[in-house]
């Protein structure tokens, strides 16, 4: 793999296209499931799979959009209605509005619990529909979100099989311009709309092409935090609270703690 724009390895994205579909031929193989369900957000990361999964199954994927109004954009949710319907696939909307006013009334209105409560909301949605219609819930975490532990724990961090979890951020966007995505989804600024006005990059302190350089030298080449900022140019605060999240994060890739042997 040559060095791309982003400071970040550019993959073989016709190769990658090929592996990630051989990959969810295997998961229907081992499985004997039907076929997926998925979330449809109106991001980059759920457009990318939704245009993997219909390559060769598009007639045995569900593509869910699940907004609630009073967070989610309705540009999102336009998007994802769009993108799923113009890819053929088979779509349905779920407004979980009525779903989280009920939760806020007994639970009380913490913006992070509820956030956080809205994600998994959404996870319960695509398991009923995993369930009752012998599917795999397909998720769309990639490399960034997934050693930032920037995903909900059982919310969108759930699911039977994530196909594009091995590429960073802005190699989904990379791989999202091979498959056809519409250049507006790709630019767009990330976010999982878990409360008004929530924005990933904000919340993370840097941008992914800044986040991404970081975790591959540190994590892919094993740089020093100091190497690191030598190497990018990134000062070494930043990378160092990169790394404090990805360290803060660590119970989010681990089994859940339990006693006797084997245990952590």
């Amino acid at each position: 793999m040559r060095m791309g724009d982003t400071g970040i390895p550019q993959p073989d994205y016709p190769g990658i296209t090929q592996d990630i579909v051989e990959f969810l031929d295997s998961c229907l193989a081992k499985t004997g499931s039907g076929g997926f369900v998925m979330g449809m957000s109106g991001g980059v990361d759920s457009a990318v799979l939704a245009h993997l999964a219909c390559i060769r199954h598009r007639d045995r994927t569900l593509a869910v959009v699940m907004p609630d109004t009073g967070v989610t954009p309705d540009s999102e949710t336009d998007d994802g209605t769009l993108m799923a319907d113009a890819l053929g696939l088979e779509r349905k909307t779920i407004v979980i509005d009525e779903i989280m006013a009920k939760y806020a009334g007994v639970l009380g209105r913490d913006r992070l619990a509820l956030g956080n409560l809205r994600a998994r909301v959404r996870s319960a949605i695509l398991y009923y529909h995993a369930n009752a219609e012998n599917r795999m819930v397909l998720g769309s975490t990639d490399r960034s979100e997934y050693l930032l532990g920037y995903y909900t724990k059982f919310g969108d961090g759930a699911s039977d099989a994530t196909p594009i979890i091995s590429l960073y951020k802005t190699q989904v966007r990379g791989l999202a311009g091979h498959l056809g995505v519409p250049d507006r989804v790709i630019s767009k600024r990330s976010s999982p709309h878990l409360w008004d006005g929530h924005d990933a990059e904000e919340e993370i302190g840097a941008p992914y092409q800044v986040v991404d350089q970081i975790l591959y030298q540190v994590y892919d080449t094993g740089a020093t935090p100091a190497e690191c900022s030598e190497r990018t140019g990134i000062p070494q605060r930043t990378v160092l609270r990169i790394q404090k999240m990805v360290t803060a994060s660590r119970h989010k890739r681990e089994a859940p703690y339990s006693p006797g042997p084997g245990g952590r």
